[in-house]
């Protein structure tokens, strides 16, 4: 009986990265996504021994585009983030980012956010077609402005949890924080109105 166990347990394994059963094969994470929650998806891919990378040259790619829930047309970069179902937890990764859903009875928990790319809001896409990266994972390099001797104020985009952090600690400190009611540029960056503090 644990012999059997074990081989069914091995299988279960191999299959998954020789001949996956899933109509998508590949997941991509557009690069022009928030940093913040990139490095969150990231991290996570990290913790669940999920295998990603970069693609070596871009292309012209279709896929399920997660943001408007049908087909589209998109180029794939060699920033953007790929991982396909061509390995060990690829079960996993076809349920933990199935597109749609499918509930057999209206008793089942809410899993309206089950789907990591919604619950991150992420511009996402899922290809039928098995693409392998070909490059380690390498966040893209943050920046830096030379900050004035006496800032007037500091801007920054309210566009994730980590945002609304460092707001509650600026608040902590007594600084006084406004938000922008109008849409304008500076240093040639565009902050609108609802990501402006």
């Amino acid at each position: 009986m644990l012999r059997r166990l074990n081989d069914e347990f091995e299988k279960f394994f191999k299959e998954n990265s020789a001949n996956p059963a899933a109509a998508y094969k590949t997941y991509v994470i557009k690069a022009e996504n928030n940093p913040d929650k990139i490095k969150k998806m990231t991290d996570w891919l990290t913790t669940h021994s999920i295998q990603f990378g970069h693609v070596g040259a871009g292309k012209a790619a279709h896929g399920f585009d997660f943001s408007t829930q049908g087909q589209n047309n998109f180029n794939l970069t060699t920033e953007d983030i790929i991982f396909n179902i061509y390995q060990p937890k690829g079960r996993f990764i076809t349920t933990v980012f199935e597109p749609q859903s499918k509930l057999n009875d209206s008793l089942t928990y809410d899993i309206t956010a089950w789907n990591l790319f919604y619950s991150y809001g992420l511009k996402a896409f899922a290809l039928n077609e098995k693409i392998a990266g070909t490059k380690n994972y390498q966040p893209a390099p943050t920046t830096s402005s030379a900050i004035p001797d006496k800032p007037y104020a500091y801007v920054f985009r309210y566009q994730s949890l980590n945002d609304a952090e460092l707001l509650a600690a600026l608040m902590k400190k007594g600084m006084k924080v406004r938000a922008s009611e109008k849409t304008f540029t500076l240093t040639g960056q565009s902050f609108d109105p609802e990501h402006s503090s």
